[in-house]
C-alpha cells in the first residue's frame, strides 16, 4: 500500500475518533474507564505514528516530483499537529482542541492527495 493512502487513513481514523468518541462516551459511559478513549491518549499514540509515518511519505514525494510547496505545507502541519498534542491540551479547551485537531487533519489528508497524485503523475510521464 502507497505511504500517501496510509496516512490518509490514519488522519481520517484520527478524525473520525475526534467527531464521534464524544457521542459514545455519552452513550456508553464505561468506555471513559478504557484508556484509548483518553483523549490525550489516544492523540499521542496517533501522532506518535503518524507523523513519521507522514514525514517519510512526504519526503519519498518530493524525491520523485520534486515539487517543495507540498513538502513545505506537509512539513509546517505536521509540526502544528505536533505542538497542538503537546501543548494544546493544557493551553486550550477541550472544543479547541478538537477544532485545531481537525483542521490541521484535513490540511494533511489534502497535502497527501496532492503529494499522491503528483507522485503518479510523475510516474506517467516518467516512462
Amino acid at each position: 500500500m502507497n505511504l500517501d493512502k496510509l496516512a490518509i487513513c490514519g488522519s481520517a481514523l484520527c478524525a473520525i475518533h475526534c467527531l464521534l468518541s464524544p457521542l459514545l462516551l455519552l452513550f456508553i459511559p464505561f468506555l471513559s474507564t478504557v484508556q484509548l478513549f483518553d483523549e490525550h491518549v489516544f492523540h499521542q499514540l496517533i501522532t506518535s505514528l503518524l507523523v513519521p509515518l507522514s514525514a517519510l511519505a512526504l519526503v519519498v514525494g518530493y524525491w520523485r516530483h520534486k515539487d517543495y510547496m507540498v513538502s513545505l505545507l506537509g512539513g509546517l502541519a505536521l509540526a502544528m499537529l505536533v505542538a497542538l498534542v503537546i501543548f494544546g491540551h493544557d493551553h486550550l479547551s477541550e472544543s479547541g482542541e478538537i477544532i485545531g485537531l481537525l483542521v490541521l487533519t484535513a490540511g494533511l489528508i489534502g497535502i497527501h492527495i496532492r503529494n499522491y497524485s503528483l507522485c503518479r503523475k510523475y510516474q506517467v510521464t516518467k516512462v
